[in-house]
């Protein structure tokens, strides 16, 4: 066996391997027949949760287009049993909260259904980002055993792509604030009793279990941006090697922006791992997201041992 055919092999079962991980992301049977896992490639599973996405959005906004009309409605019933008090008619008073009720129901109907379209929007938000993720992954694979002249190609979709992925990841990110320091209003009373002590420690102990709900959030994004930097990382080497080593120079291939965005001046350097929503680098939002964990996790230690403190004090009076 010639060396080439052996170099060959060797691609061939790399990109085999990544096929069959890719193909395991994205929901595909392991065991399915090949002929089964060629009829949908990965890049197909892209498109088409996006179209679920794209379903899923328009139904949330019409909820929420309908929820916004209702309630208007409802405001404008409020306000006329307002002037009806105000003018001290008891009729039109009567009136004017029989049909503030009437207006209620359907009201909240409809914010039922924009709780549910929410949930439904969230979970095909969730599946489009693990197809992107994968299909990033398969890209990554493609540009290592692809010649040098489609790299660039393939850098351009990878690039496409990771924007997508950000305006995503950007729509779901759901931060909860916290104060920096426990309320003043839980401190101790000297005042208190072994009802108001208690009421007290489960507060803050509530707080720190929303603030380990927190944390958990931010270890997710942190792992997910730090498997999409190594990802960047190889993607890069692959392109620096080509100009290197490569038997021809990669072209420079503009990158197009995605939808709501406009074209910048001249598009990022293969070299830089620049957020490609022109903000912030991969390794800059790692760091954030580290930071806030850090503050979050100093505020959940000291609501416990505040919680922890109280209880004590419990256990001192009875």
């Amino acid at each position: 066996m010639t060396g080439l055919l052996r170099l060959r092999l060797r691609r061939f079962n790399r990109r085999a391997a990544m096929i069959w991980i890719v193909g395991a992301a994205c929901g595909v049977g392991v065991g399915a027949v090949p002929h089964a896992a060629r009829a949908q490639s990965t890049q197909e599973i892209v498109a088409q949760r996006e179209l679920a996405y794209r379903a899923a959005r328009d139904a949330y906004d019409a909820a929420v287009s309908a929820y916004d009309v209702l309630s208007g409605q409802f405001n404008s019933a409020l306000r006329a049993v307002d002037r009806a008090r105000r003018a001290q008619d008891e009729q039109a008073i009567q009136d004017a909260m029989a049909s503030a009720y009437e207006r209620g129901v359907p009201l909240r109907a409809q914010d039922m259904r924009v709780h549910d379209a929410a949930k439904v929007l969230a979970a095909a938000r969730d599946s489009l980002i693990q197809a992107i993720t994968a299909r990033l992954q398969e890209l990554v694979a493609e540009m290592e055993v692809a010649p040098a002249r489609q790299r660039a190609g393939l850098d351009a979709l990878f690039r496409d792509l990771s924007r997508r992925l950000e305006s995503l990841e950007a729509e779901a990110a759901q931060v909860v604030s916290f104060e920096p320091v426990v309320l003043p209003e839980i401190n101790f009373d000297p005042r208190d009793g072994e009802v108001d002590l208690r009421a007290k420690a489960e507060l803050l102990e509530r707080i720190a279990a929303v603030a380990d709900t927190v944390i958990q959030d931010y270890d997710r994004q942190i792992h997910a941006l730090t498997n999409r930097l190594r990802l960047d990382q190889q993607r890069r080497d692959f392109l620096a090697g080509t100009r290197r080593f490569g038997d021809t120079q990669v072209p420079v291939v503009p990158v197009r922006p995605t939808e709501g965005q406009q074209a910048e001046g001249r598009p990022a350097a293969a070299n830089d791992s620049t957020s490609t929503s022109g903000s912030l680098t991969l390794e800059q939002r790692i760091e954030n997201l580290k930071r806030a964990r850090a503050q979050t996790e100093a505020y959940r230690k000291q609501a416990l041992i505040r919680a922890a403190q109280f209880r004590k004090r419990i256990g001192s009076i009875t």
